[in-house]
């Protein structure tokens, strides 16, 4: 699992929109699926009902949106305080 993948995760989850993430993200709607497939593949767990242009969270999406919320602001406290000790 990499960074990239929970920030891709919480960004497509609140959006709901492929083209809009892309777009918030700066990257290509495929580089958002990519990402998402990585995620899941690494999980083991399938995280969105996908339709044409919508992602919509399954039970166990929902069930990690929580925590990944969390994980990504605890791994940019550490970052930040990593950046703090270094200067």
């Amino acid at each position: 699992m990499q960074l990239t993948h929970l920030e891709t995760f919480l960004a497509l989850a609140e959006d709901g929109s492929l083209r809009r993430t892309a777009a918030q993200l700066q990257t290509h709607p495929t580089a958002i699926c990519t990402s998402v497939r990585e995620f899941e593949a690494s999980l083991g767990l399938r995280l969105f009902i996908r339709s044409l242009d919508s992602f919509e969270l399954t039970v166990a999406g929902r069930a990690l949106i929580e925590r990944a919320d969390e994980a990504l602001e605890a791994l940019e406290r550490l970052a930040d305080e990593a950046d703090e000790q270094a200067s």
